[in-house]
């Protein structure tokens, strides 16, 4: 039995070593030698050359960027001493931007922000077959959040599923096409009786594009609307 092993049994990173050590030893042995001596020399110029160009190009980069943060900086720096001045507070929208208003409406985004957040936390105990059922959850879940949420607040001809405060809460689930293409028509009317929107859907059940299509067009007829999808049970 032959137990020689040979070059084509050690592995792949190992072969690529030895190979790069055989031909720098050749290189080695041959670099004073003429023609070799010119070729090698003029192959190292072009690569010290080249890479003193990407090395000017890294710092030239760096530099730019470095200058660009520091005018970012400065002029965020001064629209915050002019909304200050204004009495202005800061605060993260439900979308997570940062934005400025008067202390009243900052107060009312925080609100808002915190209901948005508490419905994406919820997880439904289990898929159901009707959607009282997850409004029933859902409505405990926000109810032990916020005392004042209320379920199917009637306010002119809108009746959201549920309500707290200004807030108007639609839900759909199981969701399919038909129940997608019946939000656009409340949304119309919420408007008028409330001041934040939010969409929640439970169990999804549409083709992904269609859904992708239709939350598009949603968001551009009414971008103040959050959309959330809880396929999580």
């Amino acid at each position: 039995m032959d137990d020689e092993l040979g070059l084509e049994d050690l592995p792949e990173s190992i072969q690529l070593i030895i190979i790069l050590i055989f031909f720098g030893i050749i290189i080695w042995g041959i670099k004073d030698i003429e023609p070799f001596k010119s070729t090698i020399q003029s192959i190292i110029d072009t690569v010290v050359f080249i890479g003193k160009i990407i090395l000017a190009t890294v710092i030239i980069g760096i530099i730019c960027y470095i200058i660009y943060k520091i005018y970012v900086w400065r002029k965020n720096l001064k629209i915050e001493k002019e909304m200050e001045l204004k009495g202005y507070d800061k605060y993260i929208d439900a979308r997570g931007h940062a934005v400025w208003g008067p202390p009243e409406e900052a107060e009312k985004h925080n609100y808002f922000t915190e209901i948005v957040r508490a419905i994406e936390e919820f997880r439904s105990p289990k898929k159901y077959e009707k959607e009282v059922r997850y409004q029933d959850t859902l409505f405990a879940w926000l109810k032990s959040r916020f005392p004042d949420t209320k379920m199917e607040v009637q306010r002119g001809s809108s009746r959201p599923d549920i309500v707290i405060g200004d807030v108007a809460i639609e839900l759909k689930g199981p969701t399919n096409h038909r129940d997608l293409d019946s939000i656009p028509s409340k949304l119309m009317r919420y408007p008028q009786h409330f001041e934040r929107v939010i969409v929640v859907l439970f169990d999804v059940n549409v083709n992904p594009r269609y859904y992708k299509e239709w939350y598009t067009g949603l968001s551009k007829k009414h971008p103040e609307v959050v959309v959330i999808r809880n396929d999580d049970h």
